[in-house]
């Protein structure tokens, strides 16, 4: 490739990505391009899955030393988190915790742990054990964070702590998989503690393969309609390879019970676009259904979603009766004081008022400017 064919390196080095990890050869392009591919690989969350074949085909490339140093700084301090998450979870195992997202990904599917990169570590817990974590985490040095809002808007609560210098171990608990009110009460704690996998995490349980996929089609929908991050592609990729015929009976059983076969079949299809494999029965099953599904969930809509309005107007069908539409509109605008002292700053309370109506009036223009 030469230079004048570099018109847009951003979408040329998530193609030359693509092409990585789907097995071509990881030759080195065009010098000028190299800076933009190491950029998008970090962004993308693939950087320690492309590095093995690069380092193994073009070592000595300059392209390969600007990874090498990337992956080693990744790999210390993934190696730090990894001994403080597992510290942290032996803590918690009295809770019984269920691990997520990047987390229960990278011992389900990945051959190493750092080859699945995470910002936090994601759990779930009943609410009523939501004191008892919370108790327990800041009495093993962690700080609780103030939250924004309540739980119909963020059922989750963020702890953290200071490992060492520009390490920080973040950790989500959450009392609900999904922000999005109509999709809380879809996947709860007590059904994905029925078929957990058990001794696949060194010290947790971890969702069975067929809800790891449910969750992650259904997060890619709820919380990232305009993103399509190839790790989360990847991470269903692997899913679909590793699940066994039980684990696709599972996800059309839920889908048939919740009428959300074609949000599942989304996701799975965004992922065989950039990921293609072989037949997929699954998908096939999914395809046929979202057809005869002639009422879908109230939440499907969200597929349609072309901008922050159109969401927010989801979450408001899918809310009920004037009690709960009430409690989520305050939740939105009138988060707690102390969240709203510490986001803004303010050192007097006598400044609240002007704030409240400014974070009104702010997040009005951004929501219906939104594309």
């Amino acid at each position: 490739m030469n230079q004048s064919e570099a018109t847009n390196p951003i979408k040329d080095s998530r193609d030359w990505l693509v092409s990585i990890l789907n097995g071509a050869p990881a030759k080195p392009h065009y010098p000028a391009d190299y800076q933009s591919f190491v950029s998008s690989a970090e962004l993308e969350g693939v950087s320690a899955l492309v590095y093995p074949p690069l380092i193994e085909q073009a070592p000595q490339s300059d392209l390969a030393a600007r990874f090498r140093d990337q992956i080693r700084q990744h790999a210390a301090r993934t190696m730090l988190l990894q001994e403080e998450r597992i510290r942290v979870l032996q803590i918690l195992n009295k809770t019984d915790p269920l691990i997520l997202k990047g987390e229960a990904m990278a011992y389900a599917c990945y051959r190493q742990y750092q080859e699945r990169p995470m910002t936090d570590l994601d759990i779930l817990v009943p609410d009523t054990r939501l004191k008892s974590v919370s108790d327990s985490l800041i009495e093993a040095g962690y700080r609780r964070a103030d939250s924004s809002s309540g739980d119909l808007v963020m059922p989750q609560v963020s702890f953290s702590k200071i490992l060492t210098l520009g390490v920080t171990n973040v950790l989500d608990v959450h009392t609900a998989l999904f922000n999005r009110p109509g999709l809380q009460n879809l996947l709860g704690y007590e059904e994905l503690l029925i078929c957990a996998q058990h001794g696949k995490h060194p010290v947790g349980m971890i969702p069975s393969l067929g809800n790891l996929l449910i969750h992650a089609s259904l997060h890619l929908m709820a919380h990232h309609f305009n993103s399509r991050r190839l790790i989360w592609l990847y991470d269903i990729k692997l899913l679909l390879e590793k699940m066994s015929d039980e684990d696709d009976r599972h996800v059309i059983k839920f889908c048939q019970r919740h009428r959300l076969a074609a949000a599942i079949l989304k996701a799975v299809q965004a992922s065989r676009v950039v990921f293609p494999s072989g037949h997929c029965a699954l998908s096939d099953q999914l395809e046929k259904q979202a057809v005869a599904q002639i009422a879908p969930h109230i939440s499907t809509g969200l597929l349609k979603a072309e901008s922050q309005f159109s969401l927010v107007i989801q979450d408001w069908n899918s809310l009920r009766g004037i009690r709960q539409r009430g409690t989520w509109l305050r939740q939105h605008l009138l988060p707690a004081p102390d969240y709203m002292m510490q986001r803004y700053n303010l050192v007097g309370k006598w400044r609240l008022p002007f704030y409240y109506l400014w974070r009104i009036l702010r997040g009005s223009v951004k929501l219906f400017s939104s594309k």
